[in-house]
């Protein structure tokens, strides 16, 4: 099998090794998540409550170590929505900038419900799936979240997103 990944150019030797441009803090961390529909009264709701404890959590560490009374360093934690937050993009923004009060980076990427032209939603005025695309990059872009493959607050290797 060695051979054979050789052979395709995908042997460990053969990759390129990233340039670490730091040291990440203890606890750095990269978390996952999708299909949030958060369009859905429930899913808001419940997405809603878990990071309000989580921003809680979190502003109680930052204070003093969780009550402890010893100073921490708390690491930095990366989110990637991969998909499928709502066909609306009123509430791909609110859901976003929510995500983007627990974590120190927020990465998204697009999913089907995201280009879906819905009827329900009358205020949107997109040609095709492609303008509504561009529209949700526009989004992101606007606010701070990445689209694209970036540096993790110093870890060796890049975040790839698609």
């Amino acid at each position: 099998p060695d051979s054979r990944l050789r052979e395709m150019g995908l042997a460990s030797s053969s990759l390129p090794t990233p340039t670490p441009t730091g040291t990440p803090l203890p606890g750095t961390s990269v978390f996952a998540v999708s299909d949030l529909h958060t369009d859905e009264e429930a899913n808001w709701k419940l997405i809603q409550s878990l990071i309000n404890e989580k921003v809680k959590a979190k502003a109680k560490v930052e204070e003093g170590g969780g009550g402890s009374g010893v100073e921490v360093e708390v690491g930095k934690e990366a989110l990637i929505v991969a998909g499928d937050i709502s066909s609306d993009l009123r509430v791909v923004e609110e859901t976003l900038l929510l995500l983007q009060s627990a974590y120190d980076a927020v990465s998204f990427i697009p999913g089907n419900n995201e280009l879906r032209l819905s009827r329900r939603h009358p205020h949107s005025t997109f040609r095709d799936s492609i303008e509504k695309y561009d529209a949700v990059l526009s989004l992101c872009s606007r606010l701070g979240v990445h689209t694209e493959p970036f540096q993790f607050f110093g870890t060796p290797s890049t975040l790839i997103l698609f």
